[in-house]
C-alpha cells in the first residue's frame, strides 16, 4: 500500500490543480468587461418652425420663426432650412409652436396678409351684416361652418312668407375684423365673412337683398346636406279640426211581450 501512496497523492494534486484552474478561469471571465458597442450617431438637420402659435393670414417674419433640428430620416416633405427662404410669405393654415413650416401651409409667393392670401381656388370671400341674433349670440368664430337661412315674403304669390335654408356647410373666414378664434366667451360682431363659390355668392346676395337672413351654426365635422322644403306660415300654425260626430238614431221594436232597441 505504501508503494501506491505516491501516485495517489500525485493524481489528487493534479485533480485539485485542475479544479482550481477552472474556478479561476470562470471568475476571470465574469470580471471581463463587456464588449464596446458601436453607437450610430444620427445626423440632425435644420428645419424652420413656428416660434409660437400662428394663425392663418399672418405674414411670416424672423420674429415669429425659429430653427429646430430634426433627424434626417424624419424630415417632412416641403420643409425649409433657412428663415430667409420664407420671410414675408403668408400662412394659409394655423400652426402651433415648434411645428415645421411647410410649402403646403403657405399661400403663393407675393400673397398679401389677411384674407387675400388664404381664399381657396375658385372661391370668394363675401361678408354679410349680422347682429347678436343672426350671429348665434356671438358664438360664430373663424373656422366654424354655418347654414344660411332666408325668410322671404311671398305676397305676390299669395302664399305669405316662407323660410328656407339656401346655403349649407359654409366656412366662416372672419367674424368682424377677427380672423382667429377667441377663447373664453362670445364676441359681438356686426359682419361675418363667408367663403363661397360664385354661384353661392349670387344666392347670398339675393337672400340679403330680398329677405332677412339667419345663420345656423353647424357641429364640428358635420358636412351632411339636409334636404328641406321650407316652412310657410300655414305650416307653422296648421291645426287639425276634429270631425263632427253625427248623433245615432235609435228605435224601439215591440214584438208581443218583447221590447228591443236598435240603431237606425
Amino acid at each position: 500500500m505504501e508503494r501506491y501512496k505516491g501516485p495517489i497523492m500525485l493524481v489528487a494534486a493534479l485533480v485539485l490543480a485542475g479544479i482550481t484552474t477552472f474556478a479561476l478561469y470562470s471568475w476571470m471571465q465574469k470580471r471581463k468587461p463587456a464588449p464596446i458597442q458601436k453607437v450610430t450617431q444620427e445626423v440632425l438637420l435644420p428645419v424652420v418652425a413656428a416660434a409660437n402659435d400662428l394663425h392663418w393670414g399672418v405674414k411670416l417674419s424672423p420674429e415669429n420663426l425659429d430653427v429646430i433640428y430634426l433627424p434626417e430620416k424624419s424630415l417632412p416633405t416641403g420643409h425649409f432650412t433657412s428663415i430667409e427662404e420664407i420671410k414675408d410669405r403668408v400662412l394659409k393654415t394655423n400652426v402651433v409652436i415648434n411645428e415645421p413650416i411647410l410649402e403646403s401651409k403657405l399661400a403663393p409667393e407675393g400673397s398679401k396678409a389677411g384674407l387675400y392670401g388664404v381664399i381657396k381656388d375658385e372661391k370668394r370671400a363675401m361678408s354679410v351684416k349680422v347682429d347678436q341674433v343672426i350671429g348665434v349670440a356671438g358664438f360664430i368664430y373663424p373656422g366654424s361652418n354655418v347654414d344660411v337661412l332666408v325668410t322671404i315674403n311671398q305676397k305676390n304669390r299669395g302664399k305669405g312668407p316662407i323660410s328656407k335654408i339656401v346655403l349649407q356647410d359654409i366656412p366662416v373666414l372672419a367674424a368682424g375684423t377677427q380672423m382667429e378664434v377667441q377663447e373664453g366667451g362670445s364676441v359681438s360682431v356686426k359682419v361675418v365673412t363667408l367663403e363661397v363659390t360664385p354661384e353661392q355668392s349670387e344666392k347670398l346676395a339675393m337672400a340679403a337683398t330680398k329677405g332677412k337672413i339667419r345663420l345656423a351654426l353647424r357641429r364640428a365635422g358635420d358636412a351632411k346636406i339636409a334636404a328641406t322644403k321650407g316652412v310657410t306660415t300655414s305650416d307653422l300654425i296648421s291645426r287639425t279640426v276634429p270631425k263632427k260626430r253625427t248623433p245615432k238614431k235609435i228605435g224601439v221594436v215591440i214584438k208581443g211581450s218583447d221590447v228591443s232597441i236598435r240603431s237606425l
